[in-house]
């Protein structure tokens, strides 16, 4: 394999790695959960009023304005709070942040 041929390889394999990072930092691939739009989300909270709700934004966003019976969990500090997680002892939590991510 020539020098060219090898850059251009490695190149090509440079792009699908990012975009394969891409689709998984969105979800689109490899992830265990569902994403949802916001009004499947809505609909959600009015069909099950005993769905969890989980908000990973800062306080102060939080404190800004927030879902009714939301919890607030930081992503920063989300796995120090596991535990709190499990003893929600349900297969859906409906997780929203900011970003959207």
């Amino acid at each position: 394999m020539s020098k060219k041929q090898l850059t251009n390889l490695l190149y090509w394999l440079a792009i699908a790695g990012m975009g394969l990072y891409f689709a998984y930092m969105k979800g689109w691939i490899f992830a265990n959960f569902e994403s949802v739009t916001p009004q499947q989300a809505y609909a959600m909270i009015q069909t099950d009023k005993t769905i969890p709700i989980l908000d990973v934004r800062t306080p102060e966003e939080y404190n800004q304005e927030h879902i009714e019976g939301s919890t607030l969990i930081p992503v920063q500090s989300l796995s120090d709070n596991l535990t709190a997680l499990k003893s929600l002892k349900t297969r859906k939590i409906l997780v929203y942040c900011h970003s959207g991510n």
